[in-house]
Protein backbone atom coordinates (compact mmCIF):
# COMPACT_ATOMS: atom_id res chain seq x y z
CA UNK A 1 0.00 0.00 0.00
CA UNK A 2 1.11 3.54 -0.58
CA UNK A 3 0.02 6.91 0.75
CA UNK A 4 -0.48 8.67 -2.58
CA UNK A 5 -3.08 8.46 -5.34
CA UNK A 6 -1.00 6.21 -7.54
CA UNK A 7 -0.17 2.52 -7.57
CA UNK A 8 0.72 -0.05 -4.93
CA UNK A 9 1.66 -3.71 -5.35
CA UNK A 10 0.68 -6.29 -2.75
CA UNK A 11 2.68 -9.11 -4.34
CA UNK A 12 -0.32 -10.45 -6.24
CA UNK A 13 -2.20 -7.50 -7.65
CA UNK A 14 -2.25 -3.72 -7.84
CA UNK A 15 -3.77 -1.97 -4.85
CA UNK A 16 -5.22 1.47 -5.53
CA UNK A 17 -6.21 3.61 -2.57
CA UNK A 18 -8.86 6.20 -3.41
CA UNK A 19 -8.39 9.41 -1.46
CA UNK A 20 -10.91 12.13 -0.80
CA UNK A 21 -8.69 15.15 -1.49
CA UNK A 22 -5.02 16.06 -1.52
CA UNK A 23 -2.79 12.96 -1.35
CA UNK A 24 -1.32 12.33 2.11
CA UNK A 25 -3.84 14.76 3.63
CA UNK A 26 -7.25 13.15 3.24
CA UNK A 27 -9.50 10.26 4.18
CA UNK A 28 -9.32 6.99 2.29
CA UNK A 29 -12.69 6.51 0.59
CA UNK A 30 -11.97 3.22 -1.11
CA UNK A 31 -9.44 0.55 -1.97
CA UNK A 32 -9.46 -1.20 -5.31
CA UNK A 33 -7.70 -4.45 -6.14
CA UNK A 34 -6.83 -5.11 -9.76
CA UNK A 35 -6.96 -8.81 -10.50
CA UNK A 36 -3.71 -10.58 -11.19
CA UNK A 37 -2.69 -11.60 -14.70
CA UNK A 38 -2.40 -15.08 -13.21
CA UNK A 39 -6.13 -15.11 -12.46
CA UNK A 40 -7.52 -16.88 -15.52
CA UNK A 41 -11.09 -17.17 -14.25
CA UNK A 42 -13.12 -15.24 -16.84
CA UNK A 43 -15.85 -14.51 -14.28
CA UNK A 44 -13.44 -12.93 -11.83
CA UNK A 45 -13.92 -9.13 -11.74
CA UNK A 46 -11.17 -6.89 -13.12
CA UNK A 47 -11.37 -4.82 -9.94
CA UNK A 48 -12.61 -5.59 -6.46
CA UNK A 49 -13.24 -3.19 -3.64
CA UNK A 50 -12.97 -3.78 0.09
CA UNK A 51 -16.34 -4.06 1.83
CA UNK A 52 -17.51 -0.80 3.43
CA UNK A 53 -14.69 1.15 1.75
CA UNK A 54 -16.24 2.06 -1.57
CA UNK A 55 -18.26 5.25 -1.50
CA UNK A 56 -19.98 6.58 -4.66
CA UNK A 57 -17.26 9.10 -5.44
CA UNK A 58 -14.55 9.79 -7.98
CA UNK A 59 -10.77 9.36 -7.93
CA UNK A 60 -8.64 12.35 -8.87
CA UNK A 61 -10.58 15.38 -7.60
CA UNK A 62 -7.31 16.84 -6.32
CA UNK A 63 -5.74 16.73 -9.78
CA UNK A 64 -8.68 18.60 -11.31
CA UNK A 65 -8.64 21.56 -8.90
CA UNK A 66 -8.29 24.86 -10.70
CA UNK A 67 -8.43 23.20 -14.14
CA UNK A 68 -10.87 24.48 -16.74
CA UNK A 69 -10.99 21.26 -18.78
CA UNK A 70 -10.99 17.79 -17.23
CA UNK A 71 -11.15 14.23 -18.53
CA UNK A 72 -13.41 11.55 -17.04
CA UNK A 73 -12.48 7.86 -17.20
CA UNK A 74 -14.30 4.71 -16.12
CA UNK A 75 -11.28 3.20 -14.36
CA UNK A 76 -8.68 4.42 -11.89
CA UNK A 77 -5.74 2.99 -13.83
CA UNK A 78 -6.64 4.97 -16.96
CA UNK A 79 -7.14 8.17 -14.98
CA UNK A 80 -3.90 7.67 -13.03
CA UNK A 81 -1.94 7.23 -16.26
CA UNK A 82 -3.58 10.34 -17.74
CA UNK A 83 -2.62 12.30 -14.61
CA UNK A 84 0.96 11.07 -14.97
CA UNK A 85 0.85 12.32 -18.57
CA UNK A 86 -0.14 15.80 -17.38
CA UNK A 87 -3.90 15.75 -17.94
CA UNK A 88 -6.45 16.81 -15.32
CA UNK A 89 -8.37 13.56 -14.95
CA UNK A 90 -10.71 11.64 -12.67
CA UNK A 91 -12.33 8.25 -12.66
CA UNK A 92 -15.51 6.70 -11.34
CA UNK A 93 -14.76 4.67 -8.22
CA UNK A 94 -16.25 1.16 -8.36
CA UNK A 95 -17.01 1.31 -12.06
CA UNK A 96 -19.92 2.73 -13.98
CA UNK A 97 -22.57 1.18 -11.74
CA UNK A 98 -21.53 3.57 -8.95
CA UNK A 99 -22.76 6.53 -11.05
CA UNK A 100 -26.30 5.66 -9.96
CA UNK A 101 -25.32 6.66 -6.41
CA UNK A 102 -23.66 9.99 -7.27
CA UNK A 103 -25.20 13.01 -5.53
CA UNK A 104 -27.37 15.01 -7.93
CA UNK A 105 -25.10 18.05 -7.79
CA UNK A 106 -21.82 16.13 -8.23
CA UNK A 107 -20.42 18.38 -11.03
CA UNK A 108 -20.54 21.49 -8.82
CA UNK A 109 -19.83 19.59 -5.61
CA UNK A 110 -16.72 17.76 -6.80
CA UNK A 111 -15.51 20.00 -9.66
CA UNK A 112 -16.51 23.62 -8.92
CA UNK A 113 -13.47 25.04 -10.78
CA UNK A 114 -13.97 23.08 -13.99
CA UNK A 115 -16.06 24.21 -16.93
CA UNK A 116 -15.53 21.50 -19.58
CA UNK A 117 -15.65 17.71 -19.28
CA UNK A 118 -14.57 15.17 -21.88
CA UNK A 119 -15.72 11.66 -20.98
CA UNK A 120 -13.28 9.00 -22.20
CA UNK A 121 -14.83 5.72 -21.11
CA UNK A 122 -13.67 2.34 -22.42
CA UNK A 123 -15.02 1.33 -25.83
CA UNK A 124 -17.62 -0.98 -24.31
CA UNK A 125 -18.81 1.70 -21.87
CA UNK A 126 -19.07 4.76 -24.13
CA UNK A 127 -22.87 4.78 -23.95
CA UNK A 128 -22.79 4.78 -20.15
CA UNK A 129 -20.32 7.66 -20.27
CA UNK A 130 -23.10 9.73 -21.78
CA UNK A 131 -24.71 9.82 -18.35
CA UNK A 132 -21.76 11.82 -16.99
CA UNK A 133 -21.88 14.25 -19.91
CA UNK A 134 -25.65 14.68 -19.52
CA UNK A 135 -25.33 15.43 -15.79
CA UNK A 136 -22.50 17.84 -16.52
CA UNK A 137 -24.49 19.71 -19.17
CA UNK A 138 -27.43 20.12 -16.77
CA UNK A 139 -25.22 21.83 -14.20
CA UNK A 140 -22.57 23.57 -16.31
CA UNK A 141 -24.40 24.42 -19.54
CA UNK A 142 -25.26 22.76 -22.83
CA UNK A 143 -22.34 21.15 -24.69
CA UNK A 144 -19.90 21.67 -21.79
CA UNK A 145 -19.74 17.90 -21.34
CA UNK A 146 -18.85 15.72 -24.32
CA UNK A 147 -18.26 11.99 -24.86
CA UNK A 148 -15.37 10.71 -26.93
CA UNK A 149 -16.06 7.65 -29.07
CA UNK A 150 -13.06 5.48 -29.90
CA UNK A 151 -12.84 5.27 -33.70
CA UNK A 152 -12.86 1.74 -35.15
CA UNK A 153 -9.35 2.12 -36.56
CA UNK A 154 -8.01 2.46 -33.01
CA UNK A 155 -7.56 -1.08 -31.69
CA UNK A 156 -7.05 0.07 -28.09
CA UNK A 157 -10.14 -0.13 -25.92
CA UNK A 158 -8.98 2.32 -23.23
CA UNK A 159 -6.34 4.94 -22.43
CA UNK A 160 -3.77 2.52 -21.04
CA UNK A 161 -3.97 0.27 -24.09
CA UNK A 162 -3.67 3.33 -26.34
CA UNK A 163 -0.50 4.48 -24.54
CA UNK A 164 0.91 0.94 -24.27
CA UNK A 165 0.61 0.58 -28.05
CA UNK A 166 3.35 3.21 -28.43
CA UNK A 167 1.08 6.21 -28.95
CA UNK A 168 1.94 9.44 -27.15
CA UNK A 169 -0.23 11.60 -24.92
CA UNK A 170 -0.12 14.27 -27.66
CA UNK A 171 -1.55 11.75 -30.15
CA UNK A 172 -4.29 11.04 -27.62
CA UNK A 173 -5.04 14.76 -27.35
CA UNK A 174 -5.13 15.01 -31.15
CA UNK A 175 -7.73 12.20 -31.17
CA UNK A 176 -9.80 14.03 -28.54
CA UNK A 177 -9.54 17.31 -30.44
CA UNK A 178 -10.98 15.71 -33.56
CA UNK A 179 -13.75 14.00 -31.60
CA UNK A 180 -14.94 17.11 -29.78
CA UNK A 181 -14.08 19.49 -32.63
CA UNK A 182 -11.60 21.46 -30.53
CA UNK A 183 -8.45 23.20 -31.74
CA UNK A 184 -5.30 21.15 -31.32
CA UNK A 185 -3.58 23.88 -29.31
CA UNK A 186 -6.35 23.64 -26.68
CA UNK A 187 -4.13 20.99 -25.06
CA UNK A 188 -2.40 23.85 -23.26
CA UNK A 189 -5.45 24.31 -21.02
CA UNK A 190 -5.68 20.65 -20.02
Amino acid sequence: MIDREMFGWDGIRYVIPVWDDEPSNSNCLGVRLRKSELDTDAKSPKYRGFKDHNAPVVWGKYYCKGRNLILGFAGELDAARAVQDGFAAFSVVNGVNAMERFPENWPDLWFPDSKYLIVVFDKKEEFLGGRLAKDWNKKKGSMMGRVVHWPPQISAKDYNEFRDSGKSSQEFWDLLSIQVNAPRNLAKVV
